[in-house]
């Protein structure tokens, strides 16, 4: 068993979901489980964040604009604008964290960790537990 394994090194496809190889004799599988795609858009591509940029960026243009005598009109073009780009790169984002979530396997066995993940090319990581140390 190694600690990596690319899908290209051996044959694709999975003999047991989430696992590169068969399971040894004696092996079980405890739990499987992947992350859910709002928890993953949101800490990964730090959606919070994307928003709070664009809110800002409108103000700032809204408080510029004032200045030189901001009209109805120009207002709501300028949050408009904002609000669209805001959505079409959220909507981005969360479309490639729906990929993401959908390629990405953890299993946890009676001897180790598997951790399956990549969109375009899958990857594996097996963490027995005699090379853990501790998780907190």
């Amino acid at each position: 068993m190694s600690l990596f394994h690319d899908e290209e090194d051996g044959t694709p496809g999975e003999p047991v979901p989430g696992l590169p190889e068969a399971l040894p004799e004696g092996e079980i599988i405890l739990w499987q489980g992947r992350p859910r795609v709002s928890s993953f858009a949101l800490h990964v591509f730090h959606l919070r964040f994307i928003v709070g940029y664009f809110v800002l960026s409108a103000a700032l243009r809204l408080g510029g604009l004032s200045a030189d005598g901001l009209t109805a009109t120009a207002a709501s073009g300028v949050i408009f604008q904002a609000v669209a780009t805001c959505c079409l790169v959220v909507a981005l984002l969360y479309g490639i964290a729906t990929l993401m979530v959908r390629s990405t396997l953890y299993t946890l066995t009676s001897q180790r960790v598997v951790l399956r993940f990549g969109v375009a090319i899958r990857k594996y990581i097996n963490l027995p537990f005699a090379k853990i140390e501790s998780a907190s």
